[in-house]
């Protein structure tokens, strides 16, 4: 039987991998800006709006490559039995999947403005 604070590491990874299924769902129903008709009169509001989504790109893939490289450490710290604050490390990475998938949002509502 799990002790309340391994119980407690269970659900708060339980938390982290719905945050990320959250976020996979997001970008596999989204649209990615293909089918949208942009006209002459557009064309400059258009190139700050594809300007703006690369920086939100740019961000999000920040992000996930930082929540990759935290779940790396984690795995390193496991695997050697060193000491670590589980609870402390996973909300970090929750953080990360949150705030990446809220600038995903945010780029799909730039992309709706090109229509």
């Amino acid at each position: 039987m799990y002790e309340n604070n391994e119980l407690s590491k269970i659900n708060y990874v339980k938390k982290v991998i719905d945050e990320l299924d959250l976020f996979s769902n997001d970008i596999s129903l989204s649209k990615m800006g293909s089918d949208h008709n942009i006209s002459p009169e557009q064309t400059k509001e258009a190139e700050n709006t594809i300007k703006k989504v690369l920086h939100f790109n740019k961000f999000i893939f920040e992000k996930i490559e930082i929540v990759t490289m935290s779940c790396e450490k984690i795995a390193d710290i496991l695997i050697d039995q060193e000491e670590i604050n589980i609870s402390k490390e996973l909300k970090k990475i929750k953080q990360y999947v949150s705030n990446a998938r809220n600038h995903y949002m945010k780029r799909n509502d730039l992309l709706k403005g090109l229509r």
